[in-house]
């Protein structure tokens, strides 16, 4: 019996990979998308005026004529929303043949080529010359490859009018070095990939068919035709994208969508290129293709900048040991950066390069000090020094490098963090970005419906923008509540809504079903480049907003100093309201979400102001023990210190002692007789009380005939009787 050995076919390569993931309708040099393709051929973000298919400019998001109309009506951006309407963008249609039939050429004038055009005038435009027109000669085709318009006649060139131009303005060199350079026209509205090399035409093919695919951002031909003219002018001998770093490329192109968009590409051919490797195995890990949900931006995390094998190896099992029990992208991120930091650090002083077994207790005494001055703030450093020292004691526990036990990071080694300053907005403040007026300036309802949220339910503002479509819920007496994940602590939370947060959520569901009749997934769905909608609006996109807003409205501090605000700094505010309001600690710690007392403790730190206020309003009603009230002028500072550090002194049970705390007390136990003594209202009962009881001391004195007690108690008694009356007084003023 004989045994054949068959051997396994080879593995496709590149390019045979890339030719059979392009589809037929992508297969072409001149791509023109449907009129309703969602995500090609069109304009990029649409006018703020609803149903108006202009593209959006400018700071109030109004398409140019909208602006132009706007500006002119003298109206607000509430009322001339209210009256604007939409107008209808023309797409670019091919060019359109000849009206007469059976003719093959592209129509000229009127609808006619140029010799049917001519024997139509000449027979004084016959209604039915369509159908009796005679056979004309077939025009030729402009010489330029893939260009739709007849040549023009009697040039000798065998160009078209608009390339003939262009020829004769370049001197007339040789049309076929020519026609290889030329400008493309008759193709307005269309994506252009004539004049590049075979196989890096089919990777702009594939890139077209990948962004129609995902719908997660459109690009205008104009930005497509900018990538590749640029791609023509600089290809030279090479004849793929990837024969060249990504940063080769784009430094020909401008910044912004037309570098967007040939990054995107250029990772979607990696994609291709990478197809059976491992990412793991990588020294740059693509996070969308690993499964891991990032930011939006930064999807990468790189390990080829840390310059030690041994350190890179133990940094991509412990990043990748993270991710898989659920660490957020942003963590695993900041212990890559803080790993590259600490690889720099042991390049810049030669050690620990061969192996982990060469470092010691001294090199990371010399990483404290050499941090110490590369990043001064004390809280980032600390986390860098942390995520360093996690990353040692992981390594020794899971066998990933054998780093000695002597190679340790101690808690001293750790610098001391001063308390965060309060971040919560003043009252002053809070009322101009409260007030209609400025909530009208936001740009579209999206933004006006996340800064409303973030003000009245304290939210994280990256829990907020990844709210699910319908987040509320409804208890048995039918009072709403807010439903989300709070991805800062990993778990589900509720919180209840006033009516007005409740409307806001409703106002932008309705505003998001106009869009996507369809479906959306999300509450705030991205409103630029989100055609099948689905990404939420970005972090960046909401600071960004909130940071133009503010100057535009010109929001300013007590002393009169222009105010920079962040999202996160109304989720301070309101629980400084709170607090200030009456709102028990545990209360907005449970409403918050807040592991420990300690986090919620931050919100607490202005309720001096809030207890001075109540103190002011109690000096009026604060007596002594004649019956007389005691007054201080309200915002006189010393006399508040007094008082705080005379109720931290010695805590009474019928008052409080208003003696400094600097003097001694010469009158132990006979605070009724003391001149410091102060009470109030609060105490009235105990009074009452006290004095039944120093009557009833007097009436036993008497009887048995001990005048002291009489005298001692008698002095009592009339301060009693002064404080109640007075107090009763200023109880019940009536």
């Amino acid at each position: 019996m004989t045994l054949t050995v068959v051997a396994a076919p080879a593995p496709a390569s590149y390019a045979e990979r890339l030719d059979a993931a392009v589809r037929a309708e992508f297969r072409v040099t001149v791509y023109r998308p449907a009129a309703d393709n969602p995500v090609l051929g069109r304009p990029g973000p649409a006018c703020r005026v609803p149903s108006c298919e202009g593209e959006r400019g400018g700071r109030h998001g109004w398409c140019q004529p909208h602006r132009d109309a706007h500006a002119a009506s003298g109206l607000d951006a509430t009322a001339f929303l209210a009256v604007a309407q939409p107008r209808a963008v023309r797409r670019a249609a091919p060019p359109a043949r000849c009206a007469a039939v059976g003719c093959t050429n592209l129509a000229a004038t009127r609808g006619w080529c140029a010799p049917h055009y001519q024997k139509w005038h000449w027979r004084g435009r016959p209604a039915g010359f369509t159908t009796s027109a005679p056979p004309v000669p077939t025009i030729a085709s402009c010489r330029v490859p893939h260009c739709e318009y007849p040549a023009a006649a009697a040039t000798g060139a065998g160009l078209c009018t608009q390339h003939r131009r262009d020829w004769r303005r370049a001197g007339e060199p040789p049309v076929v070095r020519y026609v290889g350079t030329a400008a493309f026209y008759g193709a307005k509205g269309a994506y252009l990939l004539h004049g590049l090399p075979t196989l890096m035409t089919a990777e702009l093919q594939y890139g077209l068919q990948r962004i129609t695919d995902l719908a997660e951002g459109s690009y205008a031909p104009s930005v497509f035709n900018r990538v590749t003219a640029a791609l023509r002018a600089v290809s030279g001998s090479r004849t793929s994208l990837l024969e060249r770093p990504f940063t080769g490329w784009v430094s020909h192109l401008p910044a912004g969508r037309s570098q967007s968009l040939l990054r995107r590409i250029y990772d979607e051919l990696r994609a291709v290129a990478d197809d059976g490797v491992d990412e793991w195995a990588k020294d740059r890990w693509d996070l969308r293709r690993l499964g891991v949900h990032g930011p939006q931006t930064g999807r990468e995390l790189r390990f080829d900048l840390i310059r030690q094998p041994w350190l890179r190896a133990a940094a991509k099992r412990w990043v990748r040991h993270n991710l898989s029990r659920n660490t957020s992208v942003g963590t695993v991120r900041h212990h890559v950066l803080a790993v590259r930091q600490f690889s720099t650090y042991l390049t810049q002083t030669g050690t620990a390069g061969s192996g982990a077994a060469q470092l010691t207790r001294a090199a990371l005494e010399g990483f404290l000090s050499w941090i110490a001055t590369d990043m001064p703030h004390p809280r980032t450093r600390n986390r860098r020094i942390s995520a360093v020292k996690v990353l040692i004691q992981d390594c020794r526990r899971f066998d990933w490098a054998p780093i000695p036990a002597t190679a340790v990071f101690y808690l001293d080694d750790f610098n001391r963090v001063p308390d965060a300053k309060p971040r919560a907005l003043s009252e002053d403040v809070m009322r101009q970005l409260e007030s209609p007026a400025n909530l009208a300036l936001l740009p579209d309802d999206g933004t006006r419906a996340v800064v409303v949220l973030l003000m009245r339910t304290g939210v994280r503002v990256g829990d907020l923008v990844r709210l699910p479509f319908d987040p509320i819920s409804y208890d048995p007496a039918n009072a709403a509540y807010l439903d989300f994940h709070m991805h800062k602590l990993r778990r589900d939370h509720r919180i209840p809504l006033d009516t007005t947060a409740e409307a806001v959520i409703r106002g932008q569901q309705h505003h998001v079903r106009s869009r996507w009749p369809d479906g959306c997934r999300w509450l705030f769905p991205g409103l630029s480049g989100n055609a099948a909608g689905h990404r939420h609006f970005a972090y960046a996109t909401v600071r960004n907003r909130i940071n133009a807003w503010v100057n535009q409205c010109r929001v300013i501090d007590g002393s009169g100093q222009p105010v920079h605000v962040t999202p996160h700094q109304f989720r301070h505010t309101l629980g400084t309201r709170m607090i200030n309001d009456g709102v028990a600690q545990h209360v907005v710690q449970r409403l918050y979400g807040h592991e420990s007392p300690q986090m919620t403790a931050v919100y607490a730190r202005l309720t001096d102001q809030t207890l001075r206020e109540e103190f002011d309003r109690w000096c009026g009603k604060r007596v002594n023990i004649h019956g007389h009230v005691v007054v201080h002028q309200p915002g006189d500072e010393a006399a508040w210190l007094k008082e705080r550090l005379a109720r931290a002194k010695q805590t009474l049970p019928n008052g409080y002692c208003g003696r400094p705390l600097q003097h001694a007390c010469p009158h132990p136990n006979a605070c009724l007789t003391c001149p410091d003594f102060l009470t109030d209202g609060q105490f009235l009962d105990q009074h009452r009380e006290q004095l039944a009881r120093t009557r009833d001391l007097i009436a036993d004195g008497r009887t048995r005939g001990s005048l002291r007690i009489v005298e001692i108690n008698q002095r009592v008694e009339t301060n009693l009787a002064c404080i109640i009356a007075k107090i009763e007084q200023l109880e019940h003023p009536s």
